[in-house]
C-alpha cells in the first residue's frame, strides 16, 4: 500500500474523478463530524487539551472537503495546475488556510490572495505596535503547540513550551461550546448533495469555465455559488443552508501557493530598528 497518493487523482478522466472524489468527500464529512462531536464531549468534561487537539484535526479534515471541491472547480489543463493543487490535501498550512478562509469576507479576490500570502510567512512581526516581537507562522505554531511539548529559543532565552500552558488558561475561562465554521460548511455542502458524482459533474460544468481574477468581487462569487446550489438542492434545503454556504464557501483557491515563505529574521529586526512611534 502507498499512502498519500492523492495526486494520482490527476490521472483519472472526469467520470472516474467525480466518482473517486465523491467517495472521499463522504468519508471526510463523516470523519470531521466524529472528531468535532468528540471535541464537544471533551469540552463538556473540561478536557481542554483534548478539545484543542481534536478540534484542530476536525478542522483539517473539513478543510480537505473544500480542497477536493476546489479540485473539481479547477480546470484540468494545464496538467500541473490541477496536480499541484492536489498536493494541498496533505499540507498542514494549506488546510489551515482553507479552514480560516471560511471566516473571511474579502471584497474581491485580490484581498484573499493578499491575506493568504501574509499568512504564509515563516516569521512575522506583531505586538501592541505591530512590530514588537517576531513570531513563527501562526497556523503551524498553534497546531504544534496544541499537540506537542517543545523546547524553544525566544531571542536567546530558552524554555519548555507545553500544551498544559493553554490548558491552564482555558480552565480559567472555559471554551464555549462550538463547532468550527469549516466543519459547519462541510456539513452544509454535504446536505445540499455535493458528495455525489452527479453533483460534482455540475460543479465542474459551472466553475471550470470561470476565470477568477483579482477584480472578481465577493458578490460575483455569491452569485456563482447560488447558481450552483439551485442546480443541486430543493427550495427547503436552500432555505436552511443556502445563505450560510454563500457566505462561507471561499473563492476557488487552486491557483494560490500555500507553502511557507522563507523569511529572514534579520530583515524583520531591521524593520524593528527603523520603527519609531507616530507623533
Amino acid at each position: 500500500m502507498r499512502s498519500r497518493a492523492i495526486k494520482d487523482l490527476a490521472r483519472y478522466k472526469d467520470c472516474e474523478l467525480f466518482s473517486a472524489v465523491a467517495e472521499g468527500l463522504a468519508y471526510i464529512h463523516e470523519n470531521a463530524n466524529r472528531l468535532a462531536d468528540a471535541a464537544l464531549i471533551l469540552n463538556e468534561n473540561q478536557n481542554i487539551r483534548g478539545v484543542r487537539i481534536l478540534e484542530s484535526i476536525a478542522k483539517e479534515e473539513a478543510a480537505k472537503y473544500l480542497i477536493l471541491l476546489d479540485a473539481i472547480r479547477c480546470p484540468r489543463k494545464p496538467d500541473d495546475r490541477f496536480s499541484q493543487h492536489l498536493e494541498k490535501f496533505n499540507q498542514h498550512l494549506a488546510k489551515g488556510l482553507y479552514a480560516d478562509a471560511c471566516n473571511w469576507r474579502p471584497i474581491h479576490f485580490r484581498e484573499i490572495k493578499e491575506l493568504i500570502q501574509s499568512e504564509c510567512d515563516e516569521y512575522y512581526l506583531d505586538g501592541p505596535n505591530d512590530i514588537d516581537w517576531i513570531f513563527e507562522n501562526w497556523i503551524i505554531r498553534q497546531r504544534e503547540e496544541a499537540f506537542y511539548v517543545d523546547y524553544v529559543d525566544n531571542e536567546g532565552k530558552h524554555a519548555w513550551l507545553s500544551p498544559k500552558t493553554y490548558e491552564d488558561i482555558s480552565l480559567a475561562a472555559p471554551l464555549p461550546r462550538r463547532t468550527p465554521a469549516v466543519v459547519e460548511l462541510a456539513n452544509d455542502l454535504h446536505l445540499v448533495g455535493f458528495s455525489k458524482p452527479d453533483s460534482l459533474s455540475i460543479v465542474a460544468a459551472i466553475w471550470r469555465p470561470v476565470s477568477i481574477i483579482d477584480e472578481t468581487r465577493f458578490q460575483d462569487l455569491r452569485e456563482l455559488i447560488h447558481r450552483n446550489l439551485e442546480k443541486l438542492a430543493s427550495a427547503d434545503v436552500l432555505a436552511k443552508v443556502g445563505s450560510r454556504i454563500e457566505e462561507r464557501w471561499p473563492f476557488p483557491l487552486y491557483d494560490l501557493e500555500m507553502r511557507e515563505i522563507p523569511t529572514k529574521k534579520s530583515k524583520l529586526k531591521e524593520i524593528q530598528e527603523r520603527w519609531y512611534p507616530e507623533l
